[in-house]
C-alpha cells in the first residue's frame, strides 16, 4: 500500500506543474543536443586521431577503447553527461519541490527561479552532487538500454578480440554493480542539498539517515518501477514498428518491408529513446522525490518563497543584458546547429560498427530485369538501391550506351554478334535488349548514359564501370554531367585502368574514382597510397581470403568495395569486414543481409517471420 501511495504522490508531482515539466524537457534535450552533442562527437574524434588510427574497424575496436587517449575521451563524456544531468535534477527538483507546496509555476518563473538556484547550488557543492548525478543517469539508462543491448549481435572479430581482453568483461560488470550500489547509497543527495541547503559532510550523514533501513524497498521499487516503463516503452517501440512496416508494405510493396524494415530498425529506436528520456528521467526523480518528502515528514520549514513577477523581471530589467543573452543562445544555437547535422550528413562514422554498407544493384536490379536497361535501373530504384552501377561503352559514332559485353551476343537479340564499338547508334537502337531475359521485357532497348542519368535523377548514386579507355570519354562524361547539372558527389567513376582514373580525377576532382581489382600480384601498400584513387573494389574471393586489406585501405581514409555478392551466404561472409559498399545484383536480399547482421539470430527470425513475404 506504501508503495502504491508513493508511485501516487510521484505522478501527483509531476502532474501539478505538467506544462511547466513537458516545456523545461524540450528546452532542455534541445539545448543539450545542439551543446552536448557536437563536444561528445569532437571528443571521439580527438581519440580516433590521437590513437594512431583513421578508422576504427571492428579488428581493432578492444584496442581502441581500451588505450589511455581514449579513456580520457570517455571520462570527459561521462563528466559532460553528469555536468548536463545535475542542472537537470536541480531543476526538477526545484519544479517538485514547488508542486510538493501545491504552487503551480509558469515556465518563464520556473527556468529564472531554477537557473539561479542551480547555479548556487553547483556553486556550494560542486563534485558533491555531479556524482550522483552520474550514478543516476548510468543506471537509468542502462536499464533502459539493456534490453535494446540484447537484439544486437556482437561482430565475431570483435568477440574473438575479446578473447584476449577477457579482464574487460570482469571489470565492465563489476563496474555496472559498483555503480549500482553508489547510485542507491546517493539517491537523496540532490534533494537534500538542494532543498534542506545541507553542506559537508552532513550532506552525506543526512543522506543515509533517509537510507536506513529503506535500501532493499528502494532498490525492489526502483526495479518494479523501471520494468513497468520499459514494458511500456518497448511495447510502445514494436507498435512503431509495426505501423512502419505497415506503411513500408502499402508504399513499396511486401517485397521491400523487412529489408527497408531493418534498415531503419535501429534509426526509429534512437528516435523513440530519445523520445524517451523525456519520461524515464522526470519519471524516476519523481518516485525518488515521493521516497524523499515521505521520509521528510513535510517539514514546513523547508518551503520555497512563492515566486513573483518582480523577481523575474528584476533579473532582466536591463536591455542591453537581454539583448546579450539573446544573442549568445542564437550564436551557440547556430554553430551547434551546424554541428550536428554535419555529423549526421557524413557518410560514414569512424568507428566500424556504427556503419552498414550501402546495396549497389549491379547493372541495375539485374537478378529481376535485364542488365543495363532502363527496366533495371527503375527496378534498382523501385528496390530502394543506395547506388546503381552501370557499364559505359561508345558506339562507332561516339554516343556513350550501357553495354557491359564488347559484342552484342548475349543480351540482345543480334543474330550475328557484333561489336559495340562497330556499331552505330541507329543500328543498336533496332535490337532487342530484353527478350532475352524474359519475354515480359520484350523491345527494351540499349539506352544511353543521359537517359540513364535522367532517369536515375539523383535518387541514388551512380557507378559508371567504364568498358572503354578511349582518350576523351572522361570529357565526354563530366560535359553530360554538367550539362544535366548532376550532383558530382553522387557519382563515381569505375576502371580497372589506373591511368584512365587519373584522367578523370585530374579533369574533375570532385569525382570518386574506384580501382576494379578482380586480382593483385604487387605492392599493395604502393597501390592504395596512388592520390587520384579514392576507393578499391575487389572481387569477393580476394577480400574473404584477405580481410586485412579492408583495415589497411581504411586506414589510407578510403573506400572498399567488393563485387558481385549474391547468394546468402557469401553476403554475410562479407558483412562484417567492414565494407563501404556491396555490389550485388539482388539490392532486397543483400540489405536485408547487410542490416541483419548486427541483429540477434532469434529477433532476426522473428521480423522475418512477422514481416517477410
Amino acid at each position: 500500500m506504501r508503495m502504491l501511495n508513493r508511485f501516487k504522490t510521484a505522478v501527483a508531482l509531476m502532474r501539478i506543474n505538467l506544462k511547466t515539466l513537458i516545456l523545461f524537457e524540450v528546452i532542455y534535450r534541445l539545448l543539450g543536443f545542439l551543446i552536448i552533442f557536437p563536444l561528445i562527437n569532437l571528443a571521439l574524434r580527438i581519440a580516433v586521431h590521437l590513437s594512431g588510427y583513421v578508422y576504427i574497424s571492428n579488428r581493432v575496436a578492444i584496442a581502441f577503447f581500451t588505450k589511455p587517449t581514449t579513456l580520457l575521451a570517455l571520462l570527459f563524456i561521462a563528466l559532460l553527461f553528469s555536468i548536463f544531468m545535475i542542472i537537470e535534477l536541480l531543476f526538477l527538483s526545484t519544479l517538485y519541490h514547488y508542486s510538493e507546496q501545491g504552487i503551480k509555476i509558469n515556465i518563464k518563473k520556473f527556468l529564472d527561479i531554477g537557473l539561479r538556484h542551480t547555479l548556487t547550488m553547483l556553486k556550494m557543492h560542486h563534485v558533491k552532487l555531479i556524482i550522483p548525478a552520474f550514478f543516476f543517469i548510468a543506471i537509468v539508462q542502462l536499464l533502459h538500454f539493456a534490453p535494446l543491448a540484447s537484439t544486437f549481435d556482437i561482430p565475431p572479430i570483435i568477440l574473438d578480440e575479446m578473447q584476449n581482453y577477457r579482464w574487460l568483461m570482469m571489470a565492465t560488470y563489476t563496474s555496472v554493480l559498483f555503480v549500482f550500489v553508489l547510485f542507491i547509497e546517493t539517491i537523496f543527495m540532490v534533494n537534500i542539498a538542494n532543498i534542506e541547503n545541507t553542506q559537508g559532510f552532513r550532506l552525506y550523514q543526512e543522506n543515509r539517515q533517509h537510507l536506513r533501513k529503506h535500501r532493499l524497498k528502494l532498490i525492489v521499487e526502483f526495479s518494479l518501477l523501471n520494468i513497468f516503463l520499459n514494458a511500456v516503452l518497448y511495447g510502445s517501440y514494436l507498435a512503431i514498428i509495426g505501423l512502419v512496416a505497415l506503411f513500408i508494405q502499402i508504399t513499396y510493396g511486401q517485397a521491400l518491408v523487412l529489408a527497408l524494415l531493418l534498415t531503419i530498425l535501429y534509426i526509429i529506436y534512437a528516435l523513440f529513446a530519445l523520445l524517451a528520456t523525456f519520461i524515464l528521467i522526470p519519471i524516476n526523480f519523481a518516485w525518488m522525490n515521493a521516497w524523499y518528502y515521505e521520509n521528510l515528514g513535510h517539514q514546513m520549514s523547508l518551503k520555497f518563497p512563492v515566486p513573483t513577477d518582480n523577481a523575474v523581471k528584476k533579473q532582466f530589467k536591463n536591455a542591453w543584458v537581454r539583448l546579450s543573452i539573446a544573442s549568445i543562445v542564437l550564436l551557440i544555437f547556430v554553430l551547434n546547429a551546424v554541428n550536428v547535422v554535419t555529423f549526421i550528413t557524413q557518410e560514414r562514422l569512424p568507428l566500424d560498427f556504427l556503419n552498414a554498407p550501402d546495396i549497389v544493384a549491379h547493372r541495375g536490379a539485374s537478378l529481376d530485369a535485364p542488365e543495363n536497361t532502363l527496366a533495371a535501373i527503375q527496378q534498382a530504384l523501385d528496390d530502394e538501391a543506395d547506388g546503381i552501377e552501370i557499364d559505359v561503352q561508345l558506339t562507332h559514332d561516339e554516343v556513350m550506351v550501357l553495354f557491359h559485353d564488347s559484342a552484342t551476343g548475349r543480351t540482345t537479340d543480334d543474330s550475328v554478334s557484333r561489336r559495340i564499338d562497330e556499331l552505330t547508334y541507329e543500328a543498336l537502337k533496332e535490337l532487342d535488349a530484353g527478350s532475352w531475359f524474359d519475354a515480359h521485357f520484350a523491345g527494351e532497348k540499349i539506352p544511353t548514359l543521359k537517359e540513364a542519368l535522367l532517369l536515375i535523377d539523383n535518387q541514388a548514386d551512380v557507378y559508371i564501370d567504364l568498358k572503354t579507355t578511349t582518350p576523351g570519354i572522361e570529357t565526354m562524361i563530366i560535359d553530360l554531367l554538367y550539362e544535366l547539372d548532376y550532383d558530382l558527389t553522387t557519382v563515381q567513376i569505375l576502371s580497372f585502368s589506373t591511368v584512365a582514373l587519373e584522367r578523370f580525377k585530374a579533369e574533375e576532382p570532385n569525382l570518386k574514382t574506384v580501382l576494379l581489382m578482380p586480382n593483385f600480384i604487387g605492392n599493395f601498400d604502393q597501390l592504395i597510397r596512388l592520390p587520384y584513387i579514392d576507393a578499391y573494389a575487389f572481387r569477393k574471393e580476394i577480400l574473404i581470403n584477405n580481410p586485412s586489406y579492408v583495415d589497411r585501405i581504411h586506414h589510407m581514409d578510403k573506400s572498399v568495395y567488393v563485387w558481385t555478392v549474391n547468394e546468402e551466404g557469401e553476403l554475410r561472409d562479407v558483412g562484417f569486414l567492414g565494407l563501404d559498399a556491396i555490389i550485388t545484383d539482388d539490392p532486397i536480399l543483400a540489405r536485408e543481409v547487410a542490416y541483419s547482421q548486427y541483429t540477434r539470430t532469434l529477433y532476426r527470425a522473428l521480423l522475418k517471420e512477422l514481416f517477410s513475404q
